[in-house]
């Protein structure tokens, strides 16, 4: 025993057993799985149940300080297990009592054995276990972005050692980052004692802090946002913005951050695009802008101020921009590429390869685009495809009785109908009924049979339907120029998907029912194929595809009869087989015109008996020429006050309100004032200086006779309640007015809507402050209350009713009233207004002379 290694394994201080046992196992340890590990050989013992072991083969060379007589080569186990503190007390025992044991070089028994198996191969586990743990395991760096990369790593590693809860909890706190260690750590130690739940309440805590798609996008969106700009030389920050630009795109196409998807808009692009040098830059414009007209990327640059030539600046103009450019289209100086006036380069047909002859360019060749017009038929006019399949119609129980059928598919119809012959070819004999037809050319009593119990089914046969009652009825679209061709999908790439689902035409087939939406399954739509504007697209409905729309080719269409070669020249001098459109209007300018005469506005009213010189009375000069012309309405309300404008016997103009002729009767709009007047209320006890001064505003109303008790309603009479609110003048905080809500709806539609706006009467202000200028003293009044100045005709006060307290009590009932004088909130008020001062100017002109007509044009409000 004096050469065995373990003799002085107990004297080992504790601190240095595990240093001299990795020196030990680093000696004699091969990192191949297959290569043979030593295990020492102890000196066996006779026993009555020993066993003679297995002849090992020669051992190695080795490098050790043993003697090659005290080791055996064994295979080295798959399987790792972990190695504890027991299995080292365990060890020293076993070579305790191997020490006591009588040594014998050619016997041992099984339990020594295993005694001398043991140590090594486990504590080789245990080294296998923790290389994988430091070489497998990556530290987390509290990068949102790579959280999911960093636990798969994590997981994957860890599953494969079989660890336990609390072996689990410590290796997340050792390669977890510095802000997400502490977490972990507060979360282990609540759950001291129960390890799982530790593990699962840190993995949920770091799914949330780390994990979310909310933090992801945030965190990868802030990286690309703290981007510095790139310089034009600065490659590698080039290549960091696409690995990034990649790593994000990757991340959006998982579908699991939806919120990267702002990355597919100008706003989200933009600040991309501004990272990048300026020659990318200018490709990225480039192609962006040639997907819109060259108007509208010059009103872009105009509007945003952006330099006209580099379209890189905001701080110069074109003719200040001293960047060198050129455009790679027409190898201009003056513009980009982006503002070259034509098609984009990518976008036409693709060119031959240049070749080289002598340094002579080749000669530019004219490229010429045919389009066939074949699928436009014989057909006089447009050519559009509606909704028609091809189906077989059964019985129902009887399959072996169906015939092949058109049948058109309306879901703007209620009911389905059939033809004559749908009833001849099936043989249904039933008695006629009577029923409604409805159309664009109106509504008719129409006979006909009824059809029970049949089944339409799709050409595959995978669709069966079973159809509604039909309705015989021969005034049924069948216009067979609107069944969907398979030649129609030849010439509209968008329609390539759906080549050979189309059936040809059957020119003996007919078109025998209408399918509305009473059998709705027929029209949902279960895949579509959309194209650009202007173009048919395609559906998939349960009886097959159908091609809706103008299916015409460039909106030409063939002519069926060519008598005689006719060739048109267009106005704007080009040639052309198309006949010009004639409905243009040709003026033509003569200098022998006699000498322009002023004539009278009535005059020009009045319908031009000389129907064979246009040309001399279009460009007549009237005085009325630079003024703007009233409208129909406009004049309608002249005619109306000249009509029915009058002064009463207390000397006040009344005036009628100027409904529309044909207008809307106005509904009982109460109900509505009632809850406006609640309202007001209800802010003018929360503001006592408001309530005050609207207080004293309405009882001025009704001390001034402006206002009275409204009479009862006649049973149907049409009336109007106005709502009520105040409103303050910038300049006069200090003194509130009513303002009687005119423009209010009720039921869609307000008394405003109903009246007659009237013409801008007003003078200008620019004239008003000409004229103040004529003489040496000038006078300024301001007319109080204009509005008021003026009465309503009695019979129209009605459509002025409002509700109010009595006796401008809030605190008492409330009281119908209705306004006397025009309201502030009419539309028609200020041209009534304006119109009664003028009219009383007039009158007063009699007694005062011109100068009381004069005052009507200075007036201005």
């Amino acid at each position: 025993m004096e050469n065995d290694p373990f003799n002085d394994l107990g004297q080992i201080p504790p601190q240095d057993t595990a240093q001299r046992t990795n020196e030990y196992v680093q000696a004699h340890y091969a990192p191949d799985p297959q290569q043979e590990a030593p295990v020492l050989q102890q000196p066996p013992v006779t026993s009555s149940n020993a066993q003679r072991a297995p002849s090992p083969p020669p051992p190695p060379p080795s490098s050790s300080s043993l003697s090659s007589d005290q080791v055996q080569w064994y295979p080295l186990p798959n399987r790792v297990t972990s190695l504890s503190k027991p299995f080292i007390k365990n060890e020293v025992t076993c070579d305790t009592q191997n020490k006591a044991q009588t040594h014998n070089p050619h016997t041992s028994s099984p339990r020594d054995y295993a005694c001398e198996a043991t140590p090594v191969t486990d504590i080789t586990k245990y080294l296998v276990r923790r290389e994988m743990v430091s070489s497998g395991l990556l530290k987390f760096d509290d990068c949102p972005e790579n959280y999911w990369a960093w636990k798969t790593s994590f997981q994957e590693v860890t599953r494969e050692l079989s660890l336990t809860a609390r072996e689990e909890l410590d290796l997340l706190i050792k390669w977890l980052g510095p802000d997400s260690s502490p977490q972990a750590l507060r979360l282990r130690s609540a759950n001291v004692h129960n390890a799982t739940a530790g593990v699962a309440m840190i993995w949920q805590r770091l799914d949330e802090t780390y994990g979310s798609p909310e933090i992801i996008e945030h965190a990868l969106l802030s990286k690309l946002e703290n981007f510095p700009k790139i310089s034009n030389k600065d490659n590698k920050r080039l290549r960091e913005l696409g690995d990034i630009l990649m790593e994000i795109q990757s991340a959006k196409s998982g579908g699991h951050l939806p919120g990267l998807a702002c990355l597919d808009t100008a706003r989200g692009l933009n600040p991309i695009v501004e990272k990048l040098p300026y020659g990318l830059q200018e490709r990225w414009i480039t192609h962006g802008s040639w997907s819109k007209h060259l108007d509208e990327r010059k009103a872009y640059l105009k509007e945003n101020s952006i330099c006209f030539r580099c379209c890189a600046s905001t701080k110069h103009l074109a003719k200040d921009c001293k960047l060198a450019v050129q455009c790679k289209e027409c190898n201009s100086d003056r513009h980009i590429s982006a503002l070259h006036p034509g098609p984009a380069p990518w976008s036409t047909a693709a060119q031959a390869t240049e070749q080289e002859h002598g340094g002579e360019p080749d000669s530019n060749t004219t490229e010429v685009t045919s389009k066939c017009t074949e699928i436009c038929d014989k057909t006089q006019g447009l050519r559009s495809c509606s909704k028609i399949s091809l189906v077989n119609v059964y019985p129902a129980n009887c399959p072996d009785r169906a015939h092949k059928m058109y049948v058109v598919l309306d879901d703007q119809s209620n009911r389905s109908l059939a033809k004559s012959d749908f009833f001849e070819l099936f043989d249904v004999n039933v008695v006629p009924s009577t029923y409604t037809l409805k159309t664009c050319a109106g509504t008719s009593e129409a006979t006909g049979r009824k059809a029970h119990n049949f089944v339409v089914a799709s050409l595959d046969g995978q669709t069966q339907v079973t159809l509604p009652p039909l309705l015989e009825c021969n005034t049924m679209p069948d216009d067979r120029s609107e069944i969907p061709t398979p030649d129609i999908v030849q010439h509209f790439p968008h329609l390539a998907p759906i080549a050979g689902k189309i059936p040809p035409l059957e020119p003996d087939t007919p078109i025998l029912l209408l399918l509305g939406r009473d059998v709705l399954s027929v029209h949902k739509v279960r895949e579509q194929y959309n194209g650009p504007h202007n173009t048919p697209y395609a559906q998939r409905l349960d009886l097959g595809w159908v091609i809706v729309g103008e299916i015409c080719l460039g909106g030409a269409h063939k002519q069926t009869k060519v008598n005689v070669y006719k060739t048109n020249v267009l106005p704007n001098g080009r040639t052309s087989f198309l006949e010009p459109c004639i409905s243009t209007i040709h003026v033509k300018e003569t200098f022998t015109l006699p000498k322009p005469q002023a004539i009278a506005y009535s005059e020009v009213e009045t319908p031009l008996k000389q129907t064979d010189c246009l040309g001399l009375n279009v460009f007549q000069i009237t005085p009325e020429d630079n003024k703007p012309a009233m409208s129909i309405e406009d004049k309608m309300f002249l005619e109306l006050m000249d009509k029915e404008v009058y002064m009463d016997n207390d000397n006040h103009w009344v005036a009628p309100l100027p409904f529309r002729n044909s207008r809307p009767l106005l509904p009982n709009n109460r109900e509505q004032a009632l809850k406006r007047l609640a309202v007001l209320k209800r802010t003018l006890d929360k503001k006592p200086d408001m309530k005050k001064q609207f207080l004293e505003f309405m009882e001025k109303i009704f001390e001034n006779d402006q206002a009275e008790i409204a009479p009862e309603l006649q049973p149907d009479e049409e009336c109007w309640y106005l709502p009520i609110f105040g409103v303050y003048h910038p300049q006069k905080p200090d003194k509130i007015r009513a303002v009687f809500d005119s423009s209010a709806q009720f039921n869609g539609i307000s008394l405003n809507d109903t009246l007659i706006r009237g013409p801008d009467l007003n003078n200008t202000l620019l004239g008003v402050l000409l004229r103040f200028r004529r003489e040496q003293i000038a006078v300024t009044v301001d007319v109080e209350q204009m509005f008021y100045c003026f009465r309503v005709k009695e019979s129209h006060r009605n459509y002025l009713r409002f509700l109010w307290f009595k006796d401008n009590d809030l605190s008492k009932e409330i009281t119908e009233y209705r306004m006397k004088v025009p309201v502030f909130g009419n539309s028609p008020s200020p041209a009534i207004a304006i119109y009664g001062l003028r009219k009383a100017a007039e009158l007063g002109q009699e007694e005062h002379g011109s100068s009381a007509k004069s005052l009507s044009f200075a007036i201005s409000m």
